[in-house]
């Protein structure tokens, strides 16, 4: 017997096992669960899986690169009334991540010093009778490589002697925003501060309420 012949011989002889192997993955596949088969469910996760990434990116472009710059919050606030108590870093400054940002109401623009903190005292520019407040972290906050906690503090005069009072607080936000309501308080100040495991930042801060010092 040649050589080739004993090769094909051998050849032969595998088919059968080859056939078996590729029948039992077929079975697996096609095994159905509930009426749906294995195949068919696989296919319908990974479905699912790629149009939520896809509904996440497009979410995250809306919010933080939106060439429509979406007013946000009844509140005008002026940009000269926001300072940062963090020092804002040069690359800040070179990048125009500028403490105004946070209340110029244009959800296109980031309020960032260069820092893995974050330190916004915000003047009403009066005294407010306030019931919500909505600070937008974008994917500052829906990434929990950013934003690890945070606290939102008020005070209803400019004194910097009266002392600043909790309004709420959170850790990582799980979230592209934070909705704070509460009864109305009157507040003249509000205060953001945040801390992170890299540089963060904060969208804008919306405040809703009316003025009551007219």
């Amino acid at each position: 017997m040649t050589r080739e012949e004993e090769l094909e011989i051998k050849i032969t002889q595998k088919i059968p096992l080859v056939n078996r192997s590729v029948k039992k993955i077929y079975a697996i596949l096609t095994f159905e669960v509930g009426g749906i088969s294995l195949l068919g469910l696989v296919i319908i996760v990974g479905a699912i899986a790629y149009s939520f990434q896809l509904f996440e990116q497009n979410l995250f472009q809306k919010l933080n690169y939106s060439p429509e710059s979406k007013r946000v919050g009844p509140l005008h606030l002026k940009g000269d009334y926001v300072i940062s108590l963090i020092p804002e870093s040069s690359d800040g400054l070179k990048a125009g991540t500028l403490a105004a940002n946070l209340v110029d109401g244009v959800m296109g623009t980031v309020a960032a010093p260069g820092s893995a903190q974050l330190d916004y005292l915000v003047d009403l520019g009066g005294l407010y009778e306030v019931h919500e407040i909505i600070l937008y972290w974008g994917s500052y906050g829906a990434d929990p490589n950013y934003i690890q906690k945070w606290i939102l503090e008020g005070k209803d005069t400019t004194s910097a002697d009266t002392p600043w009072r909790e309004i709420e607080s959170g850790g990582f936000p799980f979230s592209s925003r934070s909705v704070v309501k509460f009864n109305k308080i009157p507040l003249a100040q509000i205060r953001i501060r945040a801390e992170g495991s890299n540089y963060i930042g904060i969208y804008e801060l919306s405040v809703i309420g009316k003025r009551v010092d007219n």
